[in-house]
């Protein structure tokens, strides 16, 4: 999914700047052939599963198709190819908090509870 996330960053920045549809092109692939790598596990799950990454997937393959398309009559651009796509960053996916704040923060039912018993 990850890729899946960063092909459509892609795919976005080509359209708005008129540039990059090669390297977008190049991401869908890659999304593509991870989604093909994860069909062999998908069909060990349960249906509902099953269901939603086909649902995914078919969303890839239809942006993937247009990506093409628009590279191949819009843009003109040399795809990226897969092996030089680059792997995502588990940083760049974790929304990183700071955590000492939260613990150390008075909680406001501290209020009501010190009246019943005393500090």
């Amino acid at each position: 999914m990850a890729y899946f996330v960063l092909a459509q960053d892609e795919f976005k920045v080509a359209s708005e700047k008129s540039q990059g549809m090669g390297r977008a092109v190049g991401y869908f692939k890659k999304t593509s052939a991870e989604f093909e790598r994860a069909k062999a596990v998908v069909a060990l799950v349960p249906s509902n599963y099953q269901e939603n990454f086909n649902t995914k997937y078919a969303d890839v393959v239809k942006l993937r198709d247009k990506a093409i398309n628009e590279n191949k009559t819009i843009y003109f651009e040399k795809e990226l190819p897969i092996e030089q796509v680059t792997a995502p960053a588990a940083q760049n996916f974790v929304k990183l908090e700071a955590v000492m704040e939260n613990l150390q923060g008075k909680l406001a039912i501290e209020d009501k509870l010190r009246q019943l018993v005393p500090p």
